[in-house]
């Protein structure tokens, strides 16, 4: 089996969703200081989509949380979409609550 990662960790282009700026802020914030280098936010899903169409993302982190189109909006309009390839995907929820 091979362990070499797909893609080389500096190199990955990944898209940051969230509709909260702080917490946007702090992720692309983590992975920068992680050595991602192309890390890029967006608080617009619509945007978000137009770029998964448009350019090569390896990651897209999106929140699930959020006003208008949610994650699962935003996920199942990645499925539908054409794009060349798909990035991975993680989805992640948070609530001021807990």
């Amino acid at each position: 089996m091979n362990d070499r990662p797909l893609v080389n960790h500096g190199k990955a282009r990944i898209v940051v969703l969230d509709d909260d700026t702080l917490s946007l802020a702090l992720t692309c914030a983590v992975l920068e200081k992680s050595g991602y280098e192309h890390v890029r936010m967006f608080e617009d899903p619509v945007r978000l989509v137009q770029v998964c169409q448009d350019e090569k993302i390896d990651l897209a982190i999106i929140d699930m949380n959020m006003p208008g189109m949610n994650g699962l909006d935003v996920l199942r309009v990645l499925l539908d979409i054409r794009i060349k390839r798909r990035p991975s995907t993680i989805v992640v929820a948070g609530s001021e609550d807990t």
